[in-house]
């Protein structure tokens, strides 16, 4: 028997404001595996659109603007996130408001990506 051999597509976007790009993440996440974004520009509160851009991706992300201290000056700061077609991912803390990361988990064992 055969082992069946996938190919994992992975990439990346500059964003430069997710709003404004959404149908063009979502049309870039239907022929890729993991599409990872900067410069969301989302703030805290907003990230929960990263699980909605796709029926078959799940997002994780991080938001540079901490809203903790009041009102936000102009617009939202950066931003990156990851999103993600496959359960075979875990979500690493980088301890980081600008840096997420992803374990993945593959037939070949762990990678981590940035």
């Amino acid at each position: 028997m055969e082992a069946s051999i996938h190919t994992l597509s992975v990439c990346s976007f500059n964003c430069r404001s997710l709003k404004k790009t959404a149908i063009t993440v979502s049309e870039l996440c239907s022929v890729h595996d993991i599409l990872l974004l900067r410069e969301h520009w989302l703030l805290p509160h907003e990230l929960s659109m990263l699980n909605s851009l796709h029926m078959d991706f799940n997002g994780v992300g991080l938001s540079a603007d901490d809203t903790s201290v009041g009102l936000v000056n102009g617009r939202p700061d950066s931003g990156t996130a990851i999103l993600y077609r496959s359960n075979s991912i875990t979500v690493v803390d980088t301890n980081s408001s600008r840096i997420t990361g992803i374990h993945i988990t593959s037939s070949s064992g762990k990678m981590v990506k940035y």
